[in-house]
């Protein structure tokens, strides 16, 4: 069952949902580590299949931890893909490992 009206889904007039090959939930542990006072910090993870030009967004974060928040991910190689994390207080804050949900679209 669509969620869109006429199954479509613009941008730029083109028509996106033609594009998706598949969605996909996971679940991928991750370390923000360290971050300084007021910077981001990228941090790789792993994911077999996942090509540059697919789409990855954070769905289920854990509790936010002290200072450090996650803003989004970036494809950045065949099988490879950073989530961005902030720290927007005037302290370095370390986070640690933990658990994320994310959805893969796969668009390549």
């Amino acid at each position: 069952m669509s969620i869109f009206r006429d199954s479509e889904l613009s941008f730029s007039g083109e028509n996106v949902l033609t594009n998706i090959k598949k969605v996909e939930y996971f679940e991928a542990s991750v370390n923000s580590g360290a971050i300084a006072a007021t910077t981001a910090a990228d941090v790789s993870v792993t994911r077999n299949g996942v090509s540059v030009g697919d789409a990855i967004i954070i769905v289920r974060a854990p509790a936010e931890e002290a200072r450090v928040t996650p803003q989004g991910c970036r494809v950045t190689g065949a099988n490879t893909f950073v989530v961005r994390f902030t720290n927007q207080s005037a302290a370095a804050a370390t986070g640690g490992a933990d658990t994320y949900g994310f959805l893969w679209f796969d668009l390549t």
